[in-house]
């Protein structure tokens, strides 16, 4: 995989928010460390994206395509400043059969 900085994602974080995320700091929930996205490492090629803390490597951002909807992870980030001013559809599950069922669900629509 190659290794590029945050501004290597921008594209792609343009797409899901709809705006320039690499100007937008947040803060690492692992170290603390407060960065833009255009100065985390980005991890692209592989069957996703991955988006690490350039401080401690921890991983802030996971993203996958499947059937043309974007999955994002952010569970690495601790404090995103405006969150919002973003129209993202966020699912809570209980369990993997729960979250299959959920895909499945909006694949269909």
């Amino acid at each position: 995989m190659d290794e590029l900085d945050g501004n290597g994602a921008a594209g792609l974080l343009q797409e899901i928010f709809g705006t320039d995320m690499t100007v937008t700091a947040v803060r690492c929930a692992s170290c603390g460390a407060v960065a833009p996205i255009g100065e985390a490492v980005v991890y692209a090629g592989g069957p996703g994206t991955v988006i690490r803390c350039r401080s401690c490597t921890s991983v802030l951002v996971v993203i996958t395509q499947i059937r043309g909807m974007s999955c994002v992870d952010m569970m690495g980030i601790a404090a995103l400043p405006h969150a919002r001013s973003f129209r993202c559809t966020t699912m809570r599950v209980s369990s993997t059969r729960e979250l299959m069922s959920s895909l499945r669900n909006a694949w269909r629509r």
